[in-house]
């Protein structure tokens, strides 16, 4: 177990100091197979390393990760997989328009040392006031994500904007020392064709179709992780 943990962690050490280096089919498959790890660590930092080479190589990661998932794996890394390849299908290959969220925030930092995200202001009318968030609630977790293993204030508005519009996003709310969980219904930017729900509805058969068409024969679609990703 100890061999293999240092083999895990030399891998993602070389990675990460070459992050701007396009990475080779190997290095990317090796990160792959680190998501089905029983260890959090190395399943956060090689989900964090896909994401950081899906934001600067999107149409390179897109084909090497289609190659991965047309072949036989472990349940969690197959749903791990799913989730990148909806995402850079939907920005690389398929018209996706930005998800909307509706709030205006800030990064901070609660009493007890966790980062949160703090909402300035909600937008009126917007998804987020339909589903009850109020100015001054604090999210502590985005569609699975802890807001801690952010590097800044961005990353809550890109992973907001990458969801797919109409698709609800669960929130971990923390209101006046009460945690609940809140799912939000996004919508789209107002600026689009009016006829943007057939739209993306459409885009989405596309990719569910073409996802279907790179599972292997007699495989089956992953429609909930084994366990929590972000938990051991």
């Amino acid at each position: 177990m100890r061999a293999l943990w240092l083999f895990s962690a030399f891998i993602l050490s070389g990675l990460w100091a070459g992050e701007q280096v396009l990475p080779g089919p190997i290095q990317i498959r090796q990160v792959v197979h680190l998501l089905g790890s029983e260890a959090y660590e190395e399943r956060s930092n090689a989900l964090s390393q896909l994401e950081a080479w899906s934001a600067r190589f999107p149409r390179h990661l897109l084909t090497v990760l289609a190659e991965n998932y047309a072949e036989p794996l472990d349940l969690e890394v197959e749903f791990q997989l799913e989730k990148i390849l909806r995402r850079l299908g939907g920005e690389v290959l398929f018209y996706q328009p930005k998800a909307f969220l509706g709030v205006n925030f800030e990064l901070s930092f609660l009493p007890d040392g966790r980062a949160a995200i703090r909402l300035q202001n909600v937008v009126q009318g917007s998804p987020a006031e339909q589903a009850g968030l109020r100015t001054g609630d604090h999210l502590l977790e985005v569609d699975g994500t802890l807001v801690s293993d952010y590097e800044d204030s961005t990353a809550f508005a890109l992973q907001v904007q990458r969801q797919i519009p109409l698709n609800p996003l669960r929130l971990r709310v923390l209101r006046q020392n009460k945690e609940f969980y809140v799912d939000v219904i996004l919508a789209v930017k107002k600026d689009l064709p009016h006829n943007w729900r057939r739209r993306i509805a459409e885009e989405e058969a596309k990719i569910e179709a073409w996802l279907q068409a790179l599972r292997p024969a007699g495989g089956n679609a992953v429609d909930e992780p084994v366990g929590d990703f972000r938990m051991d």
